[in-house]
C-alpha cells in the first residue's frame, strides 16, 4: 500500500516536462497509513523525500551529460516515428469516408529517412565515449598552442588520440578503457530508464536544481565558484609555444619568425618549449605543472533522499552516487553511514528513528564536515571563503589604481601648465571591465549561496516534520511532553501499584526512554542545521559586503571619468575660443587681401588685352586651360575628401612606404631611442620645469637679499642702543649702592651689597650681558628684581643667619639672575653671612 506509484507520482517534479534535468521529487514527509480498507488512528509508516549537496566531478558529468542528449534526441525521433505511424493509420482508416470528396495527399519523405535516422542515432551511440576525448583534444590543443605548430592532433574513426609518442598512446588508451569500463553501467541504465515509465531521475548541478525551466546549463555549470577553485587556470598555466631560431638578420627577421606560417621558403626553424621553464626546469620537473596536472575539475551537485519508514522497525532509503563507480565510494553517503554505525557508541542507536537522524545528519553534513578528505572531496565552505577573499583582494587592488589615477588627475587640475596632457587617463578610468569582472564573480558568489540556503531550509523543514510525526507515533496521547514528564511518570507508578501490570509499565518506560533520546537527538540536529545555515549566512553577507564595495569602486570610477572629461571639455573650449580668435584674424586679412590680390592676378596675367599686343595668347585662351585643370583639382580632392575607401587606400600606400623606408634606413630604431626624449609633451614638460626653476632660484635669492638687509639694520640698531644703556646702567647701579646703604643703616636689616672696588676693564665685559638681561626684563614684564629682608635667628655664637625666601614657581629666573650676575653680586653683613636675592617686578630696586 505504501509504495504504491500513485502515493508518491503525485509529488514527482518535471514529469510533463521535456527538460530531464526538470526531475526531481518535491520535499515531502508526511505519515501515511498501511491500512488498504480500515482508517488507522496513528499510522507509524513516514515516507521522506528531501533535496542534499554532494559533488562529482566535471567530467564524469560532462559524459553522462552527452549520453542524455543523445538518449533524448533518440527519443525525439522515436516520438516523431510514432505520431507519424499513427497518423498514416488514421489517413488510411479516411480513405473510404467520403468517396466523392478530393482526398488531399500528405507528402512527407519519412519513409525515405527512417533508416537514416536509425543509422545515425547508432553511430552517435557508438561514438558517445569519444566525445570526452574530443574535450580532451580541444584542451591540448589550446596548452599547445596548435595555431602557430603547424601541428594539429588526429582523430580516428572510433574516437582514438594519435599521439606520436608511443608511451603516451599507451597511457590515453589505457584511460580510456578504465573510463569506458567505469561508466559502462550508468550508460545502460540510462539507456533503459530515462524514459521509462515511471522515468529515471538523473543526477543534477546545483544550477539545474535551481534553474530547472533552462534547456541546458552547461555555461553556467562551467562557471560555479567550485568548478573555478578546483580546475586549473588556463591564463596562468605553462604553455608549449613554439620559439623561432632564425639564420637571418635585419629588421624582418622578427616579423618572419611571428608569421613563419605565412610563406614556406622562409629560412626559419621552429622549436617547442614550455613557457616560463627554466634549463633545471625541464631538466628536474616544473612544479606549478604538476599541480595543475593533478587538480581535478569538480562541481556542486543537487541529489535527492527518499526514505520510508515502515512500522517502526523497517528503514528503507535510496539516493544515488557519483557517476562511473562501479564499486564503494568513499564520499558516498552510503559509506558514511557504515562508517557513523561502526564506530557509533553503545545505545546510541535505540529505534529506527534514531538511524533515520542518522541519515538525514550524514545527507546534511556532506560540504561541513572537513574530516572527510578521502577521494579527493572539496572542501566547499574553504572554496568559497577563498573565492570571496580573492574578490576582495582584487577591489582593494583596484581602489589602489583609482585612487592613484584619481591623485594624478588632481594634479593635473591643480597645475597652470598650458601643455600637461591627462589622455593617460582617458582609458583606464573610461575601462570599467576589471570591475566588471569582479561584480559578475561576486554575483555568481551569490548567487550560489542563496542556492545552497534554499536547500539547506528545505532541508530544516523537512527534518522539523520529521521529528513532529516521530514525536506523534511514540507520545499519541501527549503524556510524555516536555513540561509533563515527571508528573506522568509519577502516574504511571500509581497506576502500577494498583493494576500491577509489570509488561505494561516495562514498555512505556522503554516508549518514554526512546521519546526522550530522540528529543534529544532531534534537537541537536535542528541546532547543527542552525549553525550551518548561519555559516553560509555568513558567507553571503561578506560575499554581498564585498558586491557593495565593488558597486562603490564602479561609481567612484565613472565619477572620475566624468570630471576628467568635463575638465577636458573645459579646456577643450578655451582652446576653441583662442583657436577662434587667430582664425578670426585671418579671416578679416583674408577677406581684405583676397579680392585684390584676385583682381591683380587676373590684371598680372601675360595677354595682348592687358599687357599689349606682344603678349600671343589672349585671356580667353588662357582661360581654358585654368579652368579645367582647377575644376579637376577640386574634383579629386572632393573625392578624396568623402571616399572613405579611396582615402584609405592611398593612406595604406603611404604609411607602407613611410615605414620601409624608415625600417630599411635605420632612422625608425633611432626614432625608438630618442622618442621619449623628443616628445613634443616631455619637451615642454621639461621646458616649463626649468622655467619653474629659475623663478624659484631667483624668488630664494632675492628673499636672501632681504633678510640680509634686515639683519644689516637690526645689528646697526643694537649699536646705538647699547651704548645709551652701558652709561645709564652704571648711574643706575651707583645709586641704588647708595640707596641700600642708607636703608641698612637705619633700619639695621642685612641686604645685598654690589661691590663696586671692580675696575673700568670689568664693567665693560659685563656690559653685554647687563644689556641682554635688560631687553630680557623689557620683553617680560611680569619680573621683577628686588630684595626682600631676610628672617634672622640667634645661632650659638650670638651672631644672625640670613635665609633668603625664594617663590617656588620664580626659582629658575632667580637660578638665571645668579648666573648672570654672580661675578657682579654677593652678600655679605659682616658675620660673612650672604644675602638673599628675588625676582619680583620690573624694577631694580636693591
Amino acid at each position: 500500500m505504501l509504495l504504491r506509484p500513485q502515493f508518491w507520482r503525485g509529488q514527482q517534479h518535471g514529469a510533463r516536462s521535456g527538460v530531464v534535468h526538470a526531475r526531481h521529487m518535491r520535499p515531502l514527509c508526511e505519515r501515511i497509513s498501511s491500512e488498504v480498507t480500515e482508517i488507522e488512528d496513528n499510522p507509524k509508516n513516514i515516507v521522506l523525500f528531501m533535496p542534499y549537496l554532494h559533488w562529482d566531478t566535471d567530467r564524469m558529468r560532462n559524459k553522462m551529460a552527452k549520453m542524455i542528449d543523445i538518449e533524448s534526441e533518440q527519443q525525439r525521433k522515436r516520438n516523431e516515428n510514432i505520431a507519424y505511424e499513427k497518423r498514416k493509420t488514421r489517413i488510411e482508416q479516411r480513405k473510404d469516408l467520403e468517396p466523392g470528396a478530393k482526398r488531399i495527399l500528405h507528402t512527407d519523405n519519412r519513409d525515405q529517412n527512417d533508416e537514416k535516422t536509425t543509422q545515425s542515432g547508432d553511430q552517435k551511440r557508438s561514438t558517445a565515449p569519444s566525445q570526452g576525448v574530443n574535450d580532451l583534444a580541444d584542451l591540448m590543443d589550446r596548452l599547445v598552442s596548435v595555431g602557430r605548430s603547424k601541428q594539429r592532433i588526429e582523430i580516428d574513426d572510433n574516437g582514438r588520440l594519435k599521439i606520436n609518442n608511443p608511451l603516451g598512446q599507451y597511457l590515453i588508451d589505457a584511460a580510456r578503457l578504465y573510463e569506458a569500463i567505469s561508466t559502462y553501467r550508468d550508460q545502460r541504465m540510462l539507456e533503459k530508464y530515462l524514459y521509462h515509465d515511471p522515468p529515471l531521475h538523473p543526477r543534477r548541478t546545483l544550477d539545474q536544481s535551481y534553474y530547472w525551466t533552462l534547456k541546458t546549463t552547461k555555461v553556467r555549470d562551467r562557471d560555479q565558484v567550485v568548478y573555478r577553485g578546483t580546475n586549473m587556470n588556463l591564463d596562468f598555466c605553462h604553455r608549449l609555444e613554439p620559439q623561432p631560431t632564425t639564420t637571418e638578420s635585419g629588421p624582418w627577421s622578427r616579423l618572419k619568425a611571428v608569421f613563419h606560417q605565412s610563406s614556406d621558403n622562409d629560412n626559419v626553424d621552429v622549436t617547442l618549449k614550455w613557457t616560463d621553464h627554466w634549463d633545471k626546469t625541464d631538466k628536474h620537473g616544473c612544479e606549478h605543472c604538476r599541480s595543475d596536472i593533478r587538480k581535478i575539475s569538480q562541481l556542486v551537485m543537487v541529489d535527492q533522499l527518499w526514505m520510508w519508514v515502515l512500522d517502526e522497525k523497517t528503514i528503507i532509503t535510496s539516493f544515488p552516487k557519483r557517476y562511473g563507480f562501479n564499486k564503494q565510494d568513499l564520499s558516498g553517503v552510503h559509506k558514511s553511514i557504515r562508517q557513523r554505525l561502526k564506530f557509533a557508541r553503545k545505545n546510541q542507536v535505540r529505534s529506527v528513528y534514531d538511524l533515520a537522524l542518522i541519515i538525514l545528519d550524514e545527507c546534511c553534513n556532506t560540504f561541513f564536515d572537513r574530516t572527510k578528505t578521502e577521494d579527493s572531496q572539496p572542501q566547499v565552505m574553504d572554496i568559497f571563503s577563498e573565492a570571496i577573499g580573492n574578490v576582495t583582494n582584487q577591489h582593494t587592488i583596484s581602489f589602489q589604481h583609482v585612487w592613484h589615477w584619481t591623485q594624478k588627475a588632481s594634479k593635473i587640475y591643480r597645475s597652470r601648465s598650458k601643455y600637461i596632457d591627462s589622455s593617460d587617463l582617458h582609458v583606464p578610468l573610461l575601462d570599467i571591465h576589471p570591475e566588471g569582472k569582479l561584480q559578475r564573480e561576486v554575483k555568481d558568489i551569490i548567487d550560489e549561496l542563496d542556492i545552497m540556503i534554499h536547500v539547506h531550509k528545505k532541508q530544516r523543514e523537512v527534518i522539523k516534520r520529521f521529528c513532529k510525526h516521530v514525536e506523534h507515533i511514540l507520545d499519541p496521547d501527549g503524556r510524555w511532553k516536555e513540561g509533563a514528564v515527571q508528573h506522568d511518570r509519577g502516574m504511571s507508578r500509581r497506576a502500577l501499584s494498583t493494576t500491577e501490570n509489570m509488561e505494561k509499565y516495562i514498555k512505556m518506560e522503554e516508549k518514554r526512554d526512546q521519546l526522550l533520546w530522540f528529543r534529544m537527538q532531534s534537537q541537536e540536529l535542528l541546532a547543527e542545521v542552525d549553525d550551518r545555515l548561519d555559516e553560509l549566512e555568513g558567507l553571503k553577507k561578506g560575499a554581498e559586503s564585498t558586491a557593495q564595495s565593488v558597486t562603490d569602486l564602479l561609481s567612484l570610477k565613472q565619477q572620475q571619468a566624468s570630471v576628467v572629461q568635463a575638465w577636458e571639455s573645459v579646456k577643450q573650449a578655451e582652446e576653441a575660443v583662442r583657436q577662434g580668435r587667430a582664425i578670426m584674424m585671418f579671416t578679416v586679412i583674408t577677406i581684405i587681401f583676397l579680392p585684390l590680390s584676385f583682381i591683380a592676378s587676373i590684371f598680372g596675367m601675360n595677354n595682348y588685352e592687358f599687357g599689349g599686343s606682344d603678349n600671343p595668347w589672349s585671356v580667353w585662351e588662357q582661360l581654358k586651360f585654368i579652368l579645367p585643370i582647377s575644376f579637376g583639382v577640386i574634383f579629386l580632392s572632393v573625392v578624396i575628401a568623402f571616399s572613405n575607401l579611396l582615402r584609405a587606400f592611398i593612406w595604406s600606400l603611404f604609411k607602407l612606404f613611410t615605414t620601409s623606408v624608415l625600417i630599411y634606413s635605420g632612422l625608425y630604431r633611432f626614432w625608438l631611442t630618442f622618442s621619449d626624449e623628443w616628445c613634443s609633451t616631455s619637451m615642454m614638460q621639461k621646458t616649463e620645469k626649468m622655467v619653474q626653476d629659475m623663478k624659484e632660484e631667483v624668488r630664494r635669492a632675492k628673499k636672501l637679499r632681504r633678510n640680509q638687509r634686515s639683519q644689516k639694520k637690526k645689528q646697526k640698531e643694537d649699536g646705538k642702543g647699547k651704548k645709551g644703556r652701558d652709561g645709564k646702567d652704571s648711574q643706575d647701579e651707583d645709586k641704588n649702592q647708595e640707596k641700600a646703604t642708607r636703608h641698612a643703616n637705619g633700619n639695621g636689616i642685612q641686604t645685598v651689597h654690589f661691590f663696586t672696588e671692580m675696575g673700568q676693564e670689568q664693567r665693560r665685559n659685563t656690559t653685554g650681558r647687563r644689556s641682554w638681561d635688560k631687553r630680557r626684563r623689557d620683553k617680560s614684564p611680569h619680573l621683577r628684581v628686588s630684595t626682600w629682608p631676610r628672617d634672622t635667628s640667634p645661632n650659638a655664637c650670638g651672631s644672625t643667619s640670613a635665609h633668603p625666601r625664594v617663590s617656588h614657581h620664580e626659582e629658575r629666573d632667580n637660578r638665571s639672575a645668579q648666573d648672570m650676575n654672580g661675578s657682579q653680586l654677593n652678600g655679605d653683613d659682616g658675620s660673612g653671612s650672604p644675602a638673599g636675592l628675588t625676582v619680583r617686578g620690573s624694577d631694580n630696586n636693591v
